[in-house]
């Protein structure tokens, strides 16, 4: 499922504090999902520690969003910075479709030039960061929850309502 978050950045909150945000954000909508443990968000999250402050300072997330994708999971987040944080209207609650989530959840970031070197750095350092472009929502990769859906949508295809 494809969802979008956009969240306060300065000056409404500092920069730092945005990113605890948006890492909060993702830790608890990964983390409904039984395979996957905090403990395992968190350690791959840490490579990132200054950088997505520094990526919402510079107004980087304001259009170019962190795109998580994982089992059908497709949620991009931005952060507003400026006059437009101070009416943002959030929803920092886990995301819905968090519990079908997977252990090879992929973190897709944004690699503006002048932090393009430092954060490819940083994405080595873990499995689930990656510098490539996100998978457009629908693709292989970003729908195969449907897949093993409970419910077989196209079963409806044919049902006709009599009145």
């Amino acid at each position: 499922m494809q969802r979008y978050r956009r969240i306060a950045g300065p000056p409404h909150r500092p920069a730092t504090a945005a990113w605890e945000v948006v890492t909060a954000l993702i830790t608890d909508t990964l983390t409904a999902s039984t395979q996957i443990s905090t403990t395992d968000v968190v350690t791959a999250l840490t490579s990132l520690n200054g950088l997505g402050a520094a990526l919402i300072a510079a107004g980087h997330l304001e259009t170019t969003p962190l795109v998580l994708v994982s089992n059908g999971l497709h949620v991009s987040i931005t952060v507003a910075t400026g006059a437009d944080s101070v009416g943002v209207e959030e929803n920092i609650n886990p995301v819905p479709g968090g519990s079908t989530a997977t252990t090879d959840w992929i973190l897709h970031l944004p690699t503006p030039a002048p932090l393009r070197s430092i954060l490819a750095a940083a994405a080595k350092q873990s499995s689930h960061l990656s510098t490539d472009p996100a998978p457009a929502y629908g693709s292989v990769e970003a729908s195969t929850a449907t897949a093993g859906s409970l419910v077989d949508l196209s079963t409806l295809d044919d049902f006709q309502v009599s009145q």
